[in-house]
């Protein structure tokens, strides 16, 4: 099996735009076995990991409670 890694930055919400990564990387036939995060990708990552699938993540990204992970950063 070949190592596939991909390293997911931070940004806030600007951090899910690796949503749509993700997601065009499983449509082409990749799929990273290897992910690294920071901030808001280390979220997204940390996700990903755990078996949900990019779309799966975006359905999440929309509940309130989710957004409240954001929420301190807005502010600031």
């Amino acid at each position: 099996m070949d190592e596939i890694g991909i390293a997911l930055l931070g940004g806030g919400v600007r951090g899910a735009a690796h949503i749509g990564v993700l997601q065009a990387l499983n449509e082409n036939n990749i799929f990273p076995n290897r992910v690294s995060g920071t901030s808001a990708g280390s979220i997204i990552g940390v996700l990903y990991c755990a078996g949900h699938t990019p779309k799966d993540i975006l359905k999440l990204s929309h509940e309130k409670a989710f957004l409240k992970i954001f929420k301190i950063g807005f502010f600031k």
